[in-house]
């Protein structure tokens, strides 16, 4: 008979093996291409929103903004919204806020969050991102597969590894002793503000996740 128990009360559980994402080719009329070419056109054919979310609320301000794609200024790609001091004083408050309760989630349930979203990327999501870096920051096919797909994937998957081997390293203790010597690798006190690069999809991935994750 199954019974329920504390997570992981039974088993010390090490993450699955990581290496490196691997990269599509596009060769004419390949699944790459074909599946490239479709997903930039069904981006073209609409306008993006992308308001401010805070806690799973989503915002839009007056003060919006458009972007452009870069080698084409006549088409308009998205719409995205500049928050006012209320709102990013909202976000902070949020964050501390949810904190208290993250950092008490198992590290394994933490990980396996960021492992799936390398899978999303890697699999489900893979030509639509792909074809929004190429929109959004004029790269070609093979610079936005190493940016916002092979990159991301690796930087979210090598961040849990290094994750599990950082809080591994703990102090020596005595041989057949009472004491028995530990290191918490607490996270950060406040607020983490993530200021991403415009042209680079894989850092403004990283950027958010490692602190999220730690």
């Amino acid at each position: 008979m199954l019974r329920r128990s504390l997570p992981y009360a039974f088993a010390f559980v090490k993450s699955p093996p990581i290496g490196n994402e691997g990269m599509d080719s596009f060769e004419k009329g390949s699944v790459s291409a074909t599946a490239t070419l479709e997903a930039c056109k069904a981006l073209r054919q609409k306008v993006t929103d992308c308001p401010i979310v805070i806690g799973g609320k989503e915002y839009r301000t007056e003060n919006a903004f458009k972007q452009v794609i870069p080698s084409d200024h006549q088409k308009l790609l998205a719409t995205s919204y500049n928050a006012t001091d209320e709102l990013a004083h909202k976000a902070i408050q949020t964050a501390l806020e949810a904190s208290g309760e993250w950092s008490q989630v198992p590290f394994r349930d933490r990980a396996a969050i960021f492992l799936r979203a390398a899978h999303l990327i890697s699999t489900k999501y893979r030509h639509e991102l792909r074809a929004a870096t190429m929109l959004g920051q004029s790269k070609n096919p093979f610079q936005a597969e190493i940016d916002v797909v092979a990159e991301s994937c690796d930087f979210l998957r090598y961040s849990v590894k290094f994750a599990e081997e950082l809080y591994n390293q703990q102090p020596a203790s005595p041989a057949n002793c009472a004491i028995w010597n530990s290191l918490e690798y607490r996270p950060l006190e406040g607020f983490v503000s993530a200021i991403a690069p415009f042209n680079f999809s894989a850092i403004a991935a990283n950027l958010v996740a490692c602190p999220a994750l730690m």
